[in-house]
């Protein structure tokens, strides 16, 4: 970090993330915990702005709902005898 008359300057985390190819979403991935606080931190050992909290909070992920799935319809066999019956009652 450059230190300009003692105060550490930060870069603004969207030119990073632009610039790297980053999403918040990526981001919390990588650092593994879901609290703003551990974000921030992370940013800040960066040397990087952090992006708001309801930023943050529109990225989380979000439970996926798990749709039941639907027993596939059996479908009506018919036996080889019974298809010859068939065959010779339709030449009929």
């Amino acid at each position: 970090m450059d230190d300009v008359g003692g105060v550490a300057m930060l870069v603004d985390w969207k030119y990073t993330y632009k610039r790297r190819g980053w999403t918040i979403e990526y981001v919390i991935a990588s650092i593994g915990s879901q609290s703003y606080e551990a974000f921030v931190d992370w940013h800040n050992q960066k040397g990087i702005t952090s992006p708001t909290e309801t930023e943050f909070n529109k990225a989380l992920p979000k439970p996926q709902v798990v749709k039941q799935a639907k027993p596939k319809a059996t479908r009506k066999r018919t036996t080889r005898a019974k298809q010859n019956e068939t065959r010779k009652a339709r030449k009929k």
